[in-house]
């Protein structure tokens, strides 16, 4: 029977951590790759909403701290339901936090009566009532952005 490696690497012993830790660091690599791989959240708004807006704007307004657009119109902001990995990419790309930190500061707000959480909806609902109504602020996956929404340049 013919051997399919030299015998230098039948005689080495790999030891069972060295596996592990070969197996943790692809999977690490993984995480990475997936999670840079999905496309970044955009700040979506009714197109007649000439609002300009900075990143300590939506951070404001996402975390109650504010309750009007710069230009005056009240301002009732959105977060997503079932999209997990933008969730988190918006909620650290903009609020710095993680969606726990999110929950966890909204349960505090609502509990002591200084405000309620933003509604959380479907990425279609999202665009929706954001194309229907100027009050609406959201963030989707900039793949599904449509004619219906303007994206909102971000300063």
């Amino acid at each position: 029977m013919k051997r399919l490696m030299p015998k230098k690497f039948l005689k080495k012993k790999v030891s069972l951590s060295s596996i592990l830790l070969a197996c943790w660091l692809s999977g690490i690599a993984s995480v990475f790759y997936v999670e840079n791989s999905i496309a970044a959240p955009v700040i979506i708004v009714n197109p007649s909403n000439s609002s300009q807006l900075s990143k300590k704007d939506i951070k404001d307004i996402f975390l109650g701290k504010k309750s009007h657009f710069p230009d005056g119109h009240k301002v009732r902001p959105l977060i997503l339901k079932d999209a997990q990995s933008l969730n988190k990419r918006f909620f650290r790309q903009y609020l710095h936090k993680t969606p726990a930190q999110f929950r966890a500061f909204w349960a505090i707000k609502s509990f002591t009566g200084k405000g309620l959480m933003p509604k959380s909806v479907s990425v279609n609902k999202v665009v929706e009532l954001v194309s229907e109504n100027l009050q609406f602020i959201g963030y989707i996956d900039e793949q599904m952005v449509n004619q219906s929404i303007r994206v909102v340049p971000v300063k």
